[in-house]
């Protein structure tokens, strides 16, 4: 597990966040930033596997989603695709 910690942390915080846009349809990048910085799991998987700001980890979230057909990028808000 260790070893692979990084990729099963960005997988398991791209689900979740992924299953959230489905559910809301859409949200603010900031929103994002913070709801990544409140929510103890994802807290703890970027501290523990990721080392990444929550700015850097929700852009390369957004990045990640929109490069799936995820979601899509209009502006400051992030859209289910």
């Amino acid at each position: 597990f260790e070893a692979d910690g990084a990729r099963i942390a960005r997988n398991a915080i791209r689900a979740c966040i992924s299953f959230r846009l489905l559910d809301l349809r859409s949200m603010g990048i900031e929103e994002l930033v913070e709801h990544l910085g409140d929510v103890p799991l994802y807290r703890a998987a970027n501290a523990r596997f990721l080392g990444l700001s929550t700015s850097a980890l929700a852009d390369w979230l957004v990045g990640d989603l929109v490069r799936a057909g995820v979601a899509r990028r209009e502006g400051d808000r992030l859209l289910a695709a």
